[in-house]
């Protein structure tokens, strides 16, 4: 039996993209994308949302009175392909915030990022001395940071007041 079968192009890279008659294919933005390029445009999706979030933790940071560093994201072409290189210091820190009590080093993540950037995040030789905090702000609604706290003393992490942003004032909720 021979299915009626849709032939498209891919909006992107042109190629033949085939499905059953009747199939929902969702496009991305209207458009029509092979599954190489459905790929690529998720991660893209993806990077520019962290680089969002990134942007809206520095926000609370700078409305707490830090005076901020955030890692950079560059595209470049390598081999053909675009890959998108980060800044990260030490490949965890997307945040660092500078006060009169200290350093902050942050990692910003999503709830399924928690587990992988905490360990991460313990991985390291955090000085044990005081004037900086290591922590995780994980956002779980859009603005609104549960942190968590890293003790370089003993490894372990505690739960610190969830912060957000209204308007320029940053409240611990």
């Amino acid at each position: 039996m021979i299915e009626d079968v849709v032939v498209r192009l891919c909006k992107s890279c042109r190629r033949t993209v085939k499905f059953p008659a009747g199939a929902d294919l969702p496009p991305i933005n209207g458009n029509v994308l092979c599954l190489v390029c459905r790929s690529k445009k998720a991660r893209q999706i993806e990077q520019d949302e962290a680089l969002r979030r990134q942007g809206r933790a520095v926000k609370i940071l700078r409305a707490l009175g830090f005076v901020t560093w955030e890692a950079r994201s560059i595209r470049k072409k390598v081999e053909g392909s675009w890959v998108t290189i980060t800044s990260d210091l030490w490949g965890v820190v997307d945040v660092a915030g500078l006060s009169l009590e200290g350093f902050l080093f942050a990692q910003v993540t999503t709830p399924n990022g928690k587990s992988e950037r905490m360990r991460k995040i313990a991985e390291l030789p955090w000085p044990t001395s005081s004037g900086h905090r290591v922590e995780l702000w994980v956002e779980s609604q859009r603005g609104r940071f549960e942190r968590l706290l890293f003790n370089p003393s003993d490894r372990t992490w505690t739960i610190a007041p969830t912060l957000a942003l209204d308007g320029h004032l940053a409240l611990a909720l």
